[in-house]
């Protein structure tokens, strides 16, 4: 085996440790490309001086679930801390707002521009490098107000396909980003080629005939994102038609490549961000950050129990917000090779393939949408009126759990035809057992033809020879999923 000189890579001692922690066959030559980023990533981590990586904790990759981190030495208790990433490496809007108002003097605002305009030196205004550096060019497109204007979403998607993507065209490669070795290692078209909203807007079209087999709660909710990105997309395609006359070459990406680029930024940002609080925002949605490190801890369907993540506003490491730091939960690791979660929330699979790209084979929060069918048992006017009057219409769910109490409330109305007596139910006067058995008999039926319905879709699934396998795995995993639920509910009815 031949081995590297590490002494020529000039890393501090403490970078080289956790480099061996991380990567214990790093000295073969023949290394993986992908290694060789994530070495990369924890040297420009380790730069800031208040990245923090426990001993005990190394990333590993594989074919079927990707990057992760597990346990590699020791034992990780309650609260112990396992990385923590300064604010100056985090990418939100203070981060982004401060690293454009480099290159563009007249964006000041207090507390997050790096300097005020007065007190900024001769320095900043070097005209050679003002006349080098295409950012300065490009930024000068931006003020203040404009800048404020835009979401979270927007900005960052916008500022990360200049300075992933069109630096190194502005540049002829000359210019290279702060962020470069977090870019390197997000992930890729391929990782992120499930989630369905990019079924419906990708160039050529992919997975079309999966797109009509998706279940329909699934699909309304990849028409709510398909929206939300292209109402992104609409607000910052004109600053990029701007650039494309800036610079004027005959080289760069059409606004079509930059729209099939922009999609994956978006969904890295909408899969990689972290709930953090920004001052400058007043929207909830705009409320997130990207943290270099953390986004490799995948999601365990188990809440309160795996890590969770804590926000230290005092340390906020000269710009940004504060350290985002990941505490072991309650679960304790103690087994060399154990994966390291971090629970998304409380989400099914219908929600996890729309948001992140992946499903699970075991999910407790899986949850099937029955409305199609409660809705076409109520057949009388007064009573559909009823329901929408006291907001019982519509949204009728079942999990392994529970049949929702709004579908025993529509079903115990199609039962008795007492309104009085579902209204007394409805406050909690009169229990379910008054509406038996037509209740469950009426539920019986739609369970069955659910049923029904779902084994058709798996059998039209799989019939399907057109489309990505890994996507048609996913979709098919969810509906295996409803017939669990389904199946125990009929067990018991």
């Amino acid at each position: 085996m031949i081995f590297l000189h590490l002494g020529r890579l000039n890393l501090p001692r403490t970078v080289l440790k956790k480099l061996f922690q991380m990567f214990p066959d790093m000295r073969c030559v023949k290394c993986s490309h992908m290694k060789e980023k994530l070495n990369s990533l924890l040297q420009w981590l380790e730069a800031s001086n208040n990245f923090y990586l426990n001993e005990s904790v190394e990333i590993f990759e594989t074919n079927e679930s990707g990057r992760g981190a597990h346990l590699c030495s020791g034992r990780l208790k309650t609260n112990d801390l396992i990385t923590s990433v300064p604010s100056s490496h985090q990418l939100n809007f203070h981060t982004v707002i401060y690293h454009i108002a480099k290159f563009n003097t007249n964006i000041v605002i207090q507390g997050v521009t790096p300097l005020t305009s007065d007190s900024r030196t001769n320095e900043d205004f070097d005209p050679l490098v003002e006349n080098v550096d295409p950012r300065y060019k490009a930024y000068s497109v931006f003020d203040a107000k404009l800048l404020l204007s835009m979401s979270s979403f927007q900005l960052l998607s916008l500022y990360i396909l200049a300075e992933w993507k069109l630096l190194p065209l502005w540049g002829n490669g000359n210019f290279h980003s702060f962020w470069e070795p977090f870019f390197d290692v997000l992930p890729t078209r391929a990782d992120l080629r499930s989630i369905p909203a990019r079924w419906l807007n990708e160039y050529p079209p992919v997975n079309v005939s999966l797109i009509n087999l998706l279940p329909q709660s699934c699909y309304e909710n990849s028409l709510r994102i398909s929206k939300l990105l292209n109402d992104d997309w609409r607000c910052i395609s004109p600053i990029l038609e701007q650039w494309k006359e800036m610079f004027n070459e005959s080289s760069s990406p059409s606004l079509a490549d930059l729209y099939q680029e922009f999609i994956q930024i978006y969904f890295i940002i909408n899969s990689r961000c972290l709930y953090m609080e920004l001052p400058l925002k007043t929207n909830p949605e705009d409320n997130l950050t990207m943290v270099p490190f953390v986004d490799f801890l995948n999601h365990a369907p188990l809440t309160e129990t795996y890590c969770y993540p804590r926000i230290d506003r005092m340390k906020r490491n000269t710009y940004g917000i504060g350290s985002f730091s990941i505490r072991c939960g309650p679960h304790e690791y103690v087994q060399k090779g154990e994966e390291i979660f971090l629970n998304y929330g409380a989400h099914s699979n219908d929600f996890l393939i729309n948001e992140y790209g992946f499903v699970l084979d075991e999910n407790r929060w899986n949850c099937i949408d029955i409305s199609t069918e409660v809705k076409s048992m109520i057949q009388i006017p007064a009573h559909k009126r009823f329901l929408m009057e006291n907001d019982y219409w519509g949204d009728y769910t079942i999990t392994h759990e529970e049949i929702s109490f709004r579908v025993l409330v529509a079903l115990a109305l199609c039962s008795s035809n007492d309104i009085r007596k579902v209204e007394k139910f409805m406050m909690g006067f009169l229990p379910d057992d008054v509406f038996k058995p037509h209740l469950d008999n009426l539920l019986r039926i739609i369970l069955e033809n659910v049923t029904a319905k779902t084994k058709e879709k798996i059998e039209s699934i799989l019939e399907l020879n057109d489309v990505d396998a890994f996507c048609q795995q996913n979709v098919l995993k969810i509906y295996k999923g409803y017939l669990c639920i389904l199946s125990h509910h009929l067990g018991q009815a």
